[in-house]
């Protein structure tokens, strides 16, 4: 290597000086020299070490994206659309939590750049589109007005203009407020969105009518106030607490009325509602009262009961126990005749089919010869049910007798069997045949 290299430094030599002598001493001194610096330069190159092998690169694996992954996605917005556009770009882009890239000034053509989150990107694309982009060719713009009358037009504007703020941002509309109060409220803007948004006012509107307080006057007679206040109180206190109102009797705005309702409306109408139908409750009730007693008073009656002068007294029975007994058992009123009238008559009153059925029994007591202690009492029965009571050769009215201790009687052939006895030992023996008669009723049907 250097030997070459040193060959190659004298031809250069000659080459460069062809007319100095090989043999000069300068000349000499230049070719050790070089011949030298050929030495170290080999000696260099020796102990350098070789190059490191040029390792092959892997390709990276393919990243899937996700929907957390940062993109940067184009969106074209034809020039007659930029507008709209811009306009709704920046407070969509808030919303999304994504960023528009403008593209150069004067470029019509480029796209938009929507960088963000892939789901948040592609959400806002679809928006703008839907609005800006597509919105024209889908729905024509119109202009409706909401079901609102002048004097809530405050409650439709809110605060500062804070609702029709909320309005316009959340649908992108246009609302126009009238300045003279009379002519209704404009929303213009897509189909769609200004239906929602009528809608959307229309319901705050009348949630805060709802909430608004008033004094409502319900429509009730003066005589009828007592059964809405109850007894204490009791009724009207419950009202206010059920409903969150207050009740009052007087009030400037509506001095013709006898009862007010004072609360939020839609509380103070329910409250009212439910006042009225107590009343028109009460009056049913009453009404059914009435005629239902118009009807008793109609089938009640007075009757005489016929007995000879003299055995009144049986009729009556000591302490007037048989009378109290007859009366309780036939849900009458009995009048005695006052003492020193030795013609007047016991008068029964009440309803005439019972009235006629204590008469019976007290002309029965009358008339026969009983114990003082004793009563007489008719079996509501058939006759063909007779047989249950008295049995083969009056065998079972002689068990009714030591059982109960009662006697089993037929004052006249074509009447009512009758029991008679203590009033106690009566009403069990009563109350025994009644079930026995019952029992052979329920069979009977059975067997058909």
């Amino acid at each position: 290597m250097a030997t070459y290299e040193l060959r190659s430094f004298d031809e250069h030599m000659r080459k460069m000086s062809p007319r100095t002598s090989p043999s000069s001493p300068d000349m000499e001194d230049d070719v050790a020299f070089a011949a030298q610096m050929c030495k170290v330069k080999a000696i260099v190159k020796k102990a350098r070490p070789a190059p490191p092998k040029r390792r092959t690169e892997r390709p990276l694996p393919s990243v899937q994206p996700t929907a957390d992954s940062v993109v940067s996605l184009p969106l074209y917005v034809t020039e007659q659309d930029r507008r709209r556009f811009l306009k709704q770009a920046g407070k969509a882009a808030d919303k999304y939590g994504v960023k528009v890239v403008r593209p150069h000034a004067g470029n019509l053509v480029a796209p938009f750049l929507v960088q963000g989150k892939r789901e948040a990107a592609r959400a806002f694309i679809e928006r703008m589109e839907e609005d800006c982009v597509r919105g024209q060719t889908r729905s024509s713009d119109e202009t409706a007005s909401p079901d609102i009358t002048p004097e809530h037009y405050g409650k439709a504007i809110g605060k500062g203009g804070a609702r029709l703020k909320y309005i316009t941002e959340k649908y992108g509309v246009r609302v126009s407020v009238p300045k003279d109060r009379e002519s209704p409220i404009a929303v213009s803007g897509q189909s769609e969105s200004v239906r929602g948004a009528i809608r959307e006012m229309e319901e705050l509107v009348r949630q805060d009518l709802l909430k608004r307080r008033v004094a409502l006057p319900v429509k009730v007679l003066p005589e009828d106030i007592g059964v809405v206040i109850g007894k204490g109180g009791c009724h009207a206190a419950q009202i206010q607490e059920e409903f969150g109102v207050r009740l009052r009797t007087q009030s400037h705005e509506h001095p013709q009325s006898p009862l007010i309702v004072e609360g939020p409306l839609d509380a103070a109408e329910r409250a009212v509602a439910s006042i009225q139908l107590r009343v028109a409750e009460r009056r049913r009730l009453n009404e059914a009262y009435a005629e239902e007693r118009r009807r008793r008073e109609e089938l009640r009656g007075t009757i005489p009961v016929r007995v000879e002068p003299g055995r009144v007294g049986m009729a009556i029975g000591k302490g007037a126990f048989r009378v109290r007994h007859v009366a309780q058992r036939h849900r009458v009123r009995i009048q005695l005749p006052e003492r020193n009238k030795p013609d007047g008559q016991i008068l029964v009153t009440g309803l005439k089919e019972d009235a006629r059925a204590a008469v019976a029994e007290l002309e029965l007591m009358a008339k026969l010869k009983l114990r003082p202690e004793h009563v007489l009492v008719p079996l509501r029965m058939k006759s063909e049910e007779h047989v249950l009571v008295l049995g083969p050769e009056g065998c079972r009215a002689a068990w009714l007798g030591r059982e109960f201790g009662v006697r089993v009687v037929r004052p006249s052939a074509d009447g009512p069997l009758m029991l008679e006895g203590g009033v106690e030992a009566v009403a069990r023996a009563e109350a025994h045949v009644e079930g026995v008669i019952a029992q052979r009723r329920l069979t009977t049907a059975r067997r058909f």
